[in-house]
């Protein structure tokens, strides 16, 4: 025999993994994040309303001052005519 002679390979025995878990249903976690996301939707919801009612106080209030302060200019307004009219006269 040849000292050149190639070796021959064994061949190796096939290992075959352990069959996984199976997955867990996703579906009872999908219904969790929709419930949460839906809930917290709602109070952003409720949070945004609050804060705009409030917006909507202080824009009618500040109307109401700025229309009460335009009829006291006016009023200003026509009592300085009528003293540069008497200056005149």
């Amino acid at each position: 025999m040849s000292p050149w002679r190639p070796k021959i390979a064994r061949a190796q025995p096939i290992v075959m993994p352990a069959p996984a878990e199976p997955a867990p249903d996703p579906k009872p976690f999908f219904e969790a994040s929709v419930r949460e996301i839906s809930k917290a939707t709602t109070e952003l919801r409720a949070s945004l309303d609050k804060k705009m009612d409030g917006v909507s106080d202080i824009a009618t209030k500040t109307h109401d001052r700025v229309a009460a302060q335009d009829s006291e200019l006016d009023k200003l307004r026509e009592e300085l005519k009528k003293c540069r009219r008497r200056a005149k006269s």
